[in-house]
């Protein structure tokens, strides 16, 4: 699934949200997209990153296209091996972006695009920001 969208619209507390329902149904991962590409780029950390984003059932890549990604550098590739492995093995996978459909379109690889519409629906989030519509309650009175 993907949850494309101007941001506070609520992609990242939807897919958080299937985060939670799953608990017990296996592994499953909150993936902040612009780490994982930091954790990709240090040799230290990349295997462990690689692994937990390939390996773990039901992963959630937030914030796809967030964070520097080189066009034509190491990251592409390693994301592509990603989504592909995952695609192979039948890995439930949910990606949140800032990103417009066509930004998404041009942001990664057809081969990529085309893998990831197959898993599942697409979704364009619109309406007003749910960040500036919130009124915290009041709080008492200190007493």
């Amino acid at each position: 699934m993907i949850l494309l969208g101007p941001a506070s619209r609520g992609k990242t507390f939807a897919a958080a949200a299937v985060l939670r329902a799953a608990a017990g149904s296996g592994s499953r991962a909150f993936i902040h997209f612009p780490g994982l590409v930091g954790a990709l780029l240090d040799p230290a950390r990349r295997p462990t990153a690689f692994q937990a984003a390939k390996g773990t059932r039901l992963v959630v890549f937030d914030e796809i296209g967030g964070g520097y990604v080189k066009p034509g550098g190491l990251i592409e590739p390693l994301f592509e091996e990603i989504i592909f492995w995952r695609h192979g093995e039948f890995r439930p996978t949910i990606f949140t972006s800032n990103m417009s459909l066509e930004e998404f379109r041009d942001h990664f690889s057809d081969r990529v695009v085309d893998r990831i519409r197959e898993w599942g629906p697409v979704y364009v989030v619109g309406g007003a920001s749910l960040r500036e519509a919130y009124r915290p309650a009041r709080r008492p009175e200190a007493v």
